[in-house]
């Protein structure tokens, strides 16, 4: 896995900037598997994990409704 050094920069990243590292970080505490085997689906649909998963890109990105996942908001 690739390690990350973070430094002050003297310009302004975008909102999409923070997805890398919290990406890093959900692969490295294998938030999948421990929230699926927490909240096991109780029937065909989308796993929680992936959820999950979704939710916090989208908080990383500063929106917080489900519905910026759909039209690109």
């Amino acid at each position: 896995m690739t390690d990350f050094i973070i430094k002050k920069l003297k310009y302004d990243l975008s909102s999409n900037a923070g997805l890398t590292l919290v990406g890093q970080f959900l692969k490295r505490t294998e938030s999948n598997k421990r929230v699926d085997h927490a909240f096991p689906l109780a029937g065909k649909g989308i796993i929680n994990g992936d959820i999950s998963k979704s939710h916090l890109g989208l908080l990383v990105q500063g929106k917080n409704d489900f519905d910026a996942i759909e039209g690109g908001v």
